[in-house]
């Protein structure tokens, strides 16, 4: 229905009239029920109220900070193999170059064999999902501390796989997270702020590396004290999570039950966030969906380019000339101190600004990065300062990284269809993560001219993905606009079905109401 008919004549008129002036919808869904005291986002921010926006503070002060505890305990653990190799790791388990190479290919083989176990199991568990997060948060550290043990590379190999296989629970959970709390305007700050607990990860992990580094003798070997240290941490952590991470908006316990209703009402523009039941259709139709196959090849690149500045960054910055003990510092404060300003002024910029930017700031972040590509791959050996600052450089496209997932959680919707989009990208994620390694080649150091060449390649095609990306956004947000002037205020009518926002319906099925954000 295009507009409210009235019987008189004249007034058929002016209605017909005042529709031709209409201006088009230029973002995101409106599908919630005609009400003047509310004033609503065309991006799905939903009802701006004092009190919705108190809401949103509360969500933030709570939930917020226990994610980005866990994406830093997730880097933390992940980087220690970086910090123990620098401290014997590879002498005492009697490890080549290419073994370590595998050490961190074998993990995301274990990512990949989890992952669609995992998002079936998160998205059915969605309602326990602070609980289902909290025991693999314990697993994890378990795992962790048990690295202490193995006593060659085959257990050191098993050792790894399992905790991939673990671990690769987290990116399905984050992207259900943002859906079921938060609008879609609102994802692209929430994710680029939860994305920094990496980063605070690498820093912490520096400054705890270079104090273990500095224990001295001890009855246990340096690079084994990593691992005890680093999992009992993380175990201790994940009770913290199973008391206080919360499951769901409709049990919470620090919210009061009409302000579980509130947040209900604010993601029913999500429309996949409360539905378990699988749906092949949607399955199939992520496949046949344009941005699969430019989102895809953006998160494998990224996280290829991303081996140089975690399990690979204290090799490299190593192999500039620089101590151990330095090495561990030089490789991960500054990083990390980078990466959250980037991450910050990314996720700021993008959620305020009354234009389009996601997708343009990606290109900028990986732009950056290319000159530090540039920098460590022309540069002469002694230059060390210098290639250090183009290492630096490289840590940028952190930035581009989030604001990838942010896309994923926001111009994907169905409950399948975006289960099966966090599940892809991981697969390309865990894909990256096992090619990278394969680049670095011990033979090359100092220069690893086949690693930095690398980057330089991933780097030049991230500045042009996330364009081409946008371009087809733009176009595909047009077309809608030409064939959808104006969506029905009252009752959104998608496929023939009516929906007040709580069927579970696709991006494709919605494109009367539904605009991507770029």
């Amino acid at each position: 229905m295009k507009g409210h008919t009235k019987s008189k004549s004249g007034e058929e008129g002016k209605v017909e009239q005042e529709e031709k002036t209409t201006p088009p919808l230029d973002h995101a869904q409106v599908s919630i029920e005609s009400n003047p005291s509310r004033s609503v986002d065309s991006r799905g921010a939903g009802p701006e109220t004092l009190e919705s926006q108190k809401l949103v503070s509360k969500m933030d002060w709570y939930v917020m900070p226990l994610l980005v505890a866990v994406f830093a305990f997730l880097s933390l653990d992940r980087n220690v193999l970086g910090y123990s190799a620098v401290f014997g790791l590879q002498k005492g388990l009697h490890l080549t170059s290419d073994d370590f190479s595998w050490t961190s290919s074998i993990f995301f083989f274990g990512h990949l064999i989890g992952l669609p176990f995992h998002s079936r199991l998160v998205q059915r568990f969605q309602k326990r999902l602070g609980t289902y997060i909290s025991l693999i948060i314990l697993s994890w550290g378990v795992i962790v501390s048990l690295t202490a043990v193995c006593r060659n590379r085959a257990g050191l190999f098993s050792n790894r796989f399992f905790l991939g296989f673990i671990e690769a629970a987290m990116f399905p959970a984050s992207i259900l997270i943002y859906s079921i709390w938060y609008t879609r305007k609102e994802q692209a700050l929430r994710s680029a702020f939860v994305a920094m607990g990496q980063p605070i990860g690498t820093i912490v992990g520096g400054l705890l590396g270079r104090g273990i580094g500095e224990l001295g003798n001890t009855k246990v070997e340096t690079w084994k004290l990593f691992y005890i240290i680093f999992g009992s941490v993380t175990f201790l952590f994940g009770i913290v999570c199973i008391l206080f991470l919360p499951n769901h908006p409709c049990n919470s316990k620090f919210l009061e039950e009409d302000e579980r209703s509130m947040v209900i009402e604010r993601v029913k523009g999500n429309l996949d966030s409360n539905q378990v039941d699988w749906k092949w259709d949607q399955f199939w139709e992520f496949f046949k969906d344009p941005q699969t196959y430019l989102l895809f090849p953006i998160f494998l690149l990224n996280t290829v380019a991303s081996i140089a500045a975690s399990t690979f960054g204290s090799l490299v910055v190593n192999s500039f000339g620089f101590s151990a003990l330095q090495t561990t510092v030089l490789s991960s404060v500054p990083v990390g101190l980078i990466q959250i300003a980037i991450l910050a002024g990314t996720g700021f910029w993008a959620s305020r600004s009354k234009h389009q930017i996601r997708l343009l700031l990606s290109a900028a972040c990986n732009a950056l990065s290319l000159a530090g590509s540039v920098l460590m791959r022309q540069l002469p050996e002694e230059d060390k300062v210098a290639k250090l600052m183009g290492f630096y450089l490289t840590s940028i496209h952190q930035g581009s990284s989030a604001l990838a997932i942010s896309l994923v959680a926001s111009n994907f919707s169905g409950s399948a269809k975006k289960t099966t989009a966090a599940t892809a990208m991981s697969v390309a994620y865990s894909a990256g993560a096992i090619a990278g390694p394969k680049f670095f080649n011990s033979d090359q150091r100092p220069m690893y001219t086949t690693a930095f060449t690398m980057l330089v390649v991933t780097s030049s095609s991230l500045v042009v993905l996330p364009l081409m990306l946008r371009v087809w956004y733009m176009r595909e947000n047009s077309r809608r606009n030409r064939l959808f002037r104006k969506p029905d205020a009252d009752v959104a009518k998608v496929g023939g079905l009516e929906t007040e926002g709580e069927e579970d319906l696709t991006d494709f099925q919605r494109e009367r109401e539904f605009r991507y954000v770029m």
